[in-house]
């Protein structure tokens, strides 16, 4: 579920910043994986553009998680890694919280805040502006 749909949106906000959001899904994946479990991230670019928070929730996930991060690439590809989000230790850090839904599997949400120090690979040493041009750009 680390691939974003196509149906990423941006809405500018001269007070509020840039405002972005995206659908994750087994399909989003290289390769394709066969999963019930989805997910949905918001991120929140301040209007200095030098920090992004965000918002990250998944559903029907059989298993542990064990990172979440932004890739660079086109759909399809699997580009390097550019950001990590912090989740805690398998979204138990803070403002995470999860609950079992009977079958086994687990909806869990996190939330915090991704600054120039958590940008990496080709983007390390630059600015969140950086990284949120290139959301821009898709």
């Amino acid at each position: 579920m680390a691939r974003t749909s196509s149906s990423s949106s941006s809405l500018t906000s001269a007070v509020s910043g840039k405002h972005f959001s995206a659908v994750l899904t087994g399909d989003n994946e290289v390769s394709p994986v066969n999963t019930d479990a989805s997910g949905k991230i918001k991120l929140f670019a301040n209007p200095q553009q030098n920090m992004l928070d965000y918002g990250l929730s998944i559903s029907d996930l059989n298993g542990v998680v064990s990172g979440a991060h932004i890739h660079k690439g086109s759909l399809g590809t699997n580009g390097p890694v550019i950001a990590t989000l912090r989740t805690g230790n398998t979204f138990a850090g803070a403002s995470a919280s999860s609950s079992s839904n009977g079958d086994g599997s687990t909806s869990t949400s996190v939330g915090g805040t991704s600054t120039s120090a958590d940008l990496i690979g080709p983007l390390a040493g630059k600015q969140a502006t950086d990284l949120v041009r290139l959301i821009e750009d898709g």
